[in-house]
């Protein structure tokens, strides 16, 4: 692994300047570019494809060519105007013989990235879904395996689905889960309402079939049978505990100045994901929890 990061070093140096930057983790390397406009940012990205030194030519001189069906591009913003914008991008390849060939990339609504779908517009409502959809799956096969009288007994059932689901349910949980919280002039909840909710019924039905009782039980009573934490804290739970990382960073990290910024409060626009964990402790700290 450690031969491995030193091949792949010359990949992260590749971004000239403050509107490009690259990202690797093992065999996966991230291109972003910023830009006023999609022209612009697919400028960028061709440019740090296909200029001297750049993926292609490290391609070719490292004797790794890139597969191009594992070539994503996805059209990041916000705006339901520039997304209609979205274009290809048509990048010029040269093979070790010098013959040159076309590659096109058709954008896409989301991608995957290190088990995280990203969609286009960064709400995080592709991931949301797949993380439903895993836990639906999951919990349909839990159910064949732990009867009541003649499956698993209780403790190891609760064992499982702490082991099990719960991590699966809750990875990356600080990039894509936004922690319920009230305004103080309102009494509506707010956050990720939604995926809560379906979370909530997929650990009450695991906690029928662990347990026995009957579908009409209520889930804080099956909750403190089992003596689980309601999936709507341990989703808190688990961005708090990243919050806490992240807050502990020394001033060297290169995320420390980023995580100084938002833990100031939340902004009016365009909140991340950082800005939205912080904000997820004041807030239960204003309330006295």
């Amino acid at each position: 692994m450690i031969l491995y990061l030193f091949y792949i070093a010359p990949l992260l140096e590749i971004a000239n300047g403050k509107d490009q930057l690259t990202l690797g983790f093992v065999d996966d390397s991230t291109l972003i570019a910023i830009g006023q406009n999609f022209h612009d940012t697919h400028l960028g990205l061709k440019d740090m494809m296909e200029r001297e030194g750049g993926i292609l030519d490290w391609s070719r001189s490292h004797h790794s060519p890139l597969e191009n069906n594992k070539l994503g591009l996805v059209d990041f913003t916000m705006s339901s105007e520039k997304r209609k914008g979205s274009h290809p991008l048509v990048l010029e390849a040269k093979d070790s013989n010098g013959r040159t060939s076309t590659v096109t990339i058709q954008p896409t609504n989301s991608c995957k990235l290190l088990g995280v779908v990203i969609d286009q517009s960064l709400w995080w409502n592709k991931h949301q879904e797949l993380v439903h959809t895993r836990a639906v799956k999951w919990t349909s096969l839990f159910s064949h395996i732990h009867r009541a009288f003649h499956g698993l007994p209780i403790r190891s059932g609760r064992q499982l689905f702490n082991s099990v689901a719960i991590p699966r349910i809750t990875y990356a949980a600080d990039i894509w889960y936004t922690p319920l919280y009230t305004k103080p002039d309102s009494a509506c909840r707010m956050g990720s309402v939604a995926i809560t909710k379906k979370l909530q019924a997929i650990q009450h039905r695991a906690a029928i079939g662990i347990t026995g009782a009957i579908c009409t039980t209520a889930g804080d009573t099956l909750d403190a049978h089992l003596n689980m934490l309601p999936i709507e804290e341990t989703l808190r739970l688990t961005c708090q505990k990243a919050a806490a990382r992240l807050a502990s960073l020394p001033a060297t990290h290169p995320l420390s100045k980023f995580v100084k910024r938002a833990s100031r409060g939340l902004l009016q626009r365009h909140n991340a994901p950082l800005h939205r964990i912080f904000h997820s402790i004041d807030s239960k700290r204003s309330r006295g929890c």
